[in-house]
Parts: structure tokens; C-alpha cells; sequence
């Protein structure tokens, strides 16, 4: 019930048009621009550990896409474990702004890519961190804002963004290993 409560109280803010450069700024093809170019600046600014760091985020990121959009999002809905997004489930208190989704509520997809990718990134630019927590609770903010999500799915998705992220760190040093040898490259990515 408070679940509710939290997300019908930010999505009857009138944020004018700051909400519409919220709504924008959280389209997914805006997201993949932003990640995009923060990529990019990580290679073109750090040229001993920039490929390194988009490596082991694109890594995480394709560990977290395998997790929440396949099983959670795709397989457990078959078997009836999913959550209806908060626009659908309260239609009559709750209305949808921006892109629509209609695939299970938890966790945020948004959410947790952006954390992922910035757990990452912030173990190697950790001065980045004011940057990266207001991004995220940017996206945070936006997805509840705008109906698609509890606040309990935004958690969800921040805690398993810092899991993805944080595991692969962990893991970097063997996965690094058995790039080399499977792909025969000189590159240092230890």
C-alpha cells in the first residue's frame, strides 16, 4: 500500500517541464546515448584503463540483461510470477507518461542498467560518484514519476545493478584471462 501511495503522490507532481525533460531524458534511446557517450569519453580520457572499464561494464550489462529481461521479465511471467506496472494496475489513480511498457513491473530495467553500468564505472573514477548516484536517482525519480514502477521495484533494480556490477569487478580478473586466450589479443585488460 505504501508502494502505492509513493507512486501516486510523484505522479500527480506538476513538474511542468522539468517532467517532460525527465520523461525525455529516460526514453530508451536517450539512455543508450547517454551511455554511449560516456563510454566513449572513458576511451578517449583514459587510455590505460578506458577499454578495460567499458569492457567490464558492457560485461556486467550483458549479465544483467540475461537475469532481469530473460528470466525475471520474460521466463517467470510464464509460470505467473510477474507484477502489473502501476499505471495498469491503478488506472483510475495512476497515469502513464511517456514511453509505455507493459512487461513486468519488477525490478526497473531502467534502474538497474544505470546502476550496473555506473558501479562499474565509479570503481575506476570514484571522484564520478555525485555524478553517478544523481543519475541514477534521476532514473529512479523518472520511473516512479512517471507510473511505470514501485518504489519496491526501483530497490529491486538499484540492488541488482550493484550485484551485476560489483560481481563482474570481482570476477574481472579470471574473465580477463579467458578473453586473452579465447580471442588470442595482447591486450592488458588485467
Amino acid at each position: 500500500m505504501l508502494d502505492f501511495k509513493i507512486v501516486q503522490f510523484l505522479n500527480h507532481l506538476n513538474l511542468g517541464f522539468l517532467g517532460r525533460v525527465l520523461e525525455f531524458l529516460n526514453r530508451v534511446v536517450v539512455l543508450t546515448f547517454i551511455v554511449a557517450l560516456i563510454f566513449a569519453l572513458i576511451i578517449i580520457f583514459d587510455h590505460k584503463n578506458g577499454w578495460k572499464v567499458v569492457l567490464m561494464a558492457l560485461l556486467a550489462l550483458g549479465f544483467n540483461f540475461l537475469v532481469v529481461n530473460f528470466l525475471i521479465k520474460f521466463l517467470l511471467p510464464m509460470i505467473g510470477l510477474s507484477r502489473v506496472r502501476p499505471y495498469l494496475a491503478h488506472p483510475s489513480s495512476i497515469h502513464s507518461i511517456g514511453e509505455l511498457a507493459t512487461d513486468s513491473s519488477f525490478p526497473s530495467g531502467h534502474v538497474s542498467v544505470v546502476t550496473t553500468i555506473m558501479t562499474v564505472v565509479i570503481s575506476y573514477y570514484r571522484q564520478y560518484w555525485p555524478l553517478a548516484l544523481i543519475f541514477i536517482l534521476e532514473v529512479a525519480f523518472e520511473r516512479m514519476y512517471s507510473g511505470m514502477h514501485y518504489p519496491s521495484d526501483v530497490l529491486g533494480g538499484a540492488l541488482l545493478g550493484l550485484s551485476f556490477g560489483y560481481t563482474t569487478i570481482l570476477a574481472w580478473s579470471p574473465i580477463s584471462l579467458l578473453i586473452n586466450k579465447l580471442f588470442s589479443v595482447k591486450i592488458n585488460l588485467s
